[in-house]
């Protein structure tokens, strides 16, 4: 039996992400964040927030039975390019699929697409 792709997407505010930055500041960071990407400024947070939330779209399980934000790592890359790293549950997810993603930041909104491509060979990825 093949395995579907799957698509998740996600947008954000950038002013929203500031004020909740402002508000909670470092409990909201550590909470939500990597150190990594906590470095990434306004526009970066945004940005992974939104990777961070169309991932879990993606693999369908949005925040809920015991996944975190906290175990998708974003790596933000050049011109939009993203990539993500999953931890916990959802390591197991990295041996059947292949992630991909883009960012955008327009007119004070930040945009995710990620794509979950089934492996044509099985992963040999050491899960945590």
């Amino acid at each position: 039996m093949t395995r579907a792709a799957r698509i998740g997407c996600d947008v954000v505010r950038l002013a929203r992400m500031e004020r909740l930055a402002r508000r909670y500041g470092a409990e909201l960071l550590g909470d939500v964040f990597a150190p990594a990407e906590q470095e990434a400024g306004r526009d970066g947070l945004a940005r992974c927030f939104a990777v961070k939330e169309a991932t879990l779209k993606a693999i369908g399980t949005g925040i809920a039975s015991g996944v975190s934000l906290r175990d998708v790592e974003v790596i933000l890359g050049d011109e939009g390019a993203a990539d993500a790293r999953l931890a916990g549950s959802l390591a197991v997810v990295t041996a059947r699929y292949e992630l991909a993603a883009r960012t955008f930041v327009e007119d004070g909104w930040a945009s995710a697409v990620v794509l979950l491509s089934p492996r044509r060979t099985p992963c040999r990825c050491a899960i945590s």
